[in-house]
């Protein structure tokens, strides 16, 4: 394979994890070169449907259903258009987030913030854990690998921590010019 076909892979992958059509286990495991299915079909999911955008948020927080978390959606800097693989990675950190709020803590407070700066958007995720003292987990659940895996693979990081009762998930992504 030639040095610039090579060099074209990793953002390819990316952009595939981005999108959602694989993620990082399927990377080696020949599926993807045999065109075969990468994920079962979700009921009600329209495969031609576009990603969800960040300017979605709203009504993924207004869908939360009752008795589940109550969410503070907040949004700082210069909010902007930004490159589709990111925004599709920050959306689902923030859902994943949102479905770790709900199962785990019940009906609490969840502070999501975007905070745009002028390289980077970081998600941040705050929510008390009711009754829990010491350590929550390592972070190791599936959705939480996942999570950090699609964003590591654009080039940012994912921390997740547990202090004093509040869970947080901090993603931070690099962002680049969409023009």
């Amino acid at each position: 394979m030639s040095d610039g076909l090579l060099a074209l892979l990793p953002p390819l992958v990316g952009w595939l994890i981005g999108r959602g059509d694989i993620g990082r286990g399927d990377i080696g495991h020949g599926d993807i070169g045999r065109g075969e299915v990468l994920r079962e079909t979700v009921p009600g999911h329209d495969p031609l449907a576009p990603p969800p955008k960040l300017a979605q948020l709203d009504e993924l927080v207004a869908a939360a259903p009752p008795g589940g978390p109550r969410v503070l959606l907040e949004r700082e800097g210069d909010v902007r258009q930004v490159d589709a693989s990111i925004e599709l990675a920050a959306y689902r950190v923030v859902q994943e987030a949102l479905t770790n709020a709900a199962r785990h803590a019940g009906r609490v407070d969840v502070r999501v913030l975007l905070a745009y700066e002028p390289a980077r958007l970081t998600v941040r995720v705050t929510n008390p854990v009711p009754g829990r003292t010491g350590t929550i987990g390592d972070g190791a659940g599936v959705g939480l690998i996942g999570m950090r895996e699609r964003v590591e693979l654009l080039g940012g990081s994912v921390r997740v921590s547990d202090h004093a009762g509040t869970f947080e998930v901090c993603a931070t992504l690099p962002l680049r010019s969409t023009s």
